[in-house]
């Protein structure tokens, strides 16, 4: 999951921070900046699994914090006389120079030229960002692949080994390894899990109703970000207090990889496919062998436990109700627009896809966004509930550490 793709919305709020082009000219500030990282990609840019967008709001979040008295994060940044949105644009543009020597004039410039000290905390937030950015606790994860002596077995190595590696911003992934393991296959929570997701989860004759069809789709290849976005439309908020909520949003998420496959690396949990199709070796009468059994979505190349896009979903609402309360009649937007990368790659047909066209849902809290996003993963056969369960609470933990380092905010 990418975590943005850019999409239009109206209502460019009056901060400060003029948007030159048409392009541009009708998105919330901080979508406009994100817009503009995101085509690093078109550059090729390789940021370790796309940090260069969470980079850009972190350098636009710290500049700003080091002129606003409200916050204070710790950090030896020069200080400058000016306003926080010019010092988190600033450090915007900083950080793109840095990243891929972006045209930054989409984004229009100050009238008149930076002051030196704005540019010294400027290049000082930008660097300071990269180098967070950049940062792994170690080379690539080493995956001992499974095998039996002289037998073949699928040599694709799991996602994990990847995201495992990089520095977490506030949350430690080895605490992940720390939590309760799975049930043991002998357990009534084993077995009630094991039912459920071969009777909701299955890609024929599942018990699953047109909604929770449509909703799994749509939370598999949700970028969370057109969601914010939305809300961010009615607020009057400034371009620095908009990097702020998605600076801290970004990391708490980017540790949820780093936390979710820390964890399952640890566990090695096999997926409800291997579970189903070979239930003769849990050594129970009450979960069937099922060999013809599928998933009604593609399995993702990583073991069970626990749940990535439940550690994600969780984490997220943690972090905007705290940075981004709902208000009275105000609602979680999730639109089928919202979904990005190749469906192909997930196991969504064309026609399951065409079917999801107009198709929305809203939730009255972002409580009720995440356990939506939770149960959507036994919904599609990926996931039991018992690993819905331990992400959900892994995610709320990941957010916590992050809104405690950086939230900013002083006694």
């Amino acid at each position: 999951m990418k975590y943005f793709t850019a999409q239009a919305s109206a209502g460019l709020f009056a901060i400060g921070l003029s948007i030159a082009t048409p392009a541009y000219a009708e998105k919330p500030a901080i979508q406009a900046w994100g817009e503009l990282a995101y085509s690093c990609e078109e550059r090729k840019v390789e940021l370790l699994n796309y940090r260069w967008l969470t980079g850009v709001h972190v350098a636009m979040y710290f500049a700003g914090s080091t002129v606003d008295p409200r916050y204070d994060l710790g950090l030896d940044l020069p200080q400058a006389d000016t306003s926080a949105d010019e010092a988190a644009a600033a450090a915007g543009r900083a950080f793109m120079a840095k990243v891929c020597d972006l045209d930054t004039s989409k984004i229009a410039k100050p009238e008149s030229e930076t002051a030196d000290d704005v540019n010294a905390l400027a290049e000082a937030a930008a660097a300071k960002s990269m180098e967070m950015m950049k940062a792994t606790i170690s080379e690539k994860v080493p995956y001992k692949p499974f095998a039996q002596a002289g037998v073949y077995v699928p040599t694709k190595l799991p996602n994990d080994t990847y995201t495992a590696h990089l520095q977490h911003f506030a949350f430690d992934p080895v605490l992940a390894t720390q939590i309760a393991p799975p049930p043991a296959l002998d357990s009534d929570e084993y077995a009630a899990s094991f039912n459920e997701t071969k009777r909701l989860g299955a890609f024929k004759g599942a018990e699953r109703t047109e909604g929770q069809t449509k909703a799994t789709i749509v939370f598999d290849l949700q970028d969370p970000h057109p969601m914010i976005f939305r809300i961010l439309e009615n607020r009057e908020m400034s371009l620095f207090e908009q990097a702020r909520v998605m600076a801290i949003y970004d990391m708490a998420t980017d540790d949820v990889s780093s936390a979710q496959f820390g964890g399952k690396l640890h566990f090695q949990s096999w997926r409800p496919i291997t579970a189903i199709r070979r239930a003769e070796l849990d050594g129970r009468e009450d979960t069937e062998v099922d060999l013809a059994w599928e998933a009604y979505l593609f399995t993702p190349d990583s073991s069970e436990y626990p749940c990535g896009h439940c550690t994600f979903v969780s984490a997220s609402a943690e972090v905007l109700k705290v940075l981004l309360p709902l208000k009275d009649g105000e609602k979680v937007v999730i639109s089928a627009k919202d979904m990005e990368g190749d469906p192909k790659d997930r196991g969504v047909e064309k026609k399951m896809r065409e079917a999801l066209d107009g198709f929305e849902m809203s939730y009255d809290s972002w409580d009720a966004f995440a356990e939506a996003g939770g149960l959507s993963r036994i919904h599609n056969g990926a996931h039991f509930r018992y690993s819905v369960n331990a992400g959900m609470a892994l995610g709320k933990a990941v957010a916590k550490a992050n809104l405690e380092k950086w939230d900013g905010i002083g006694d």
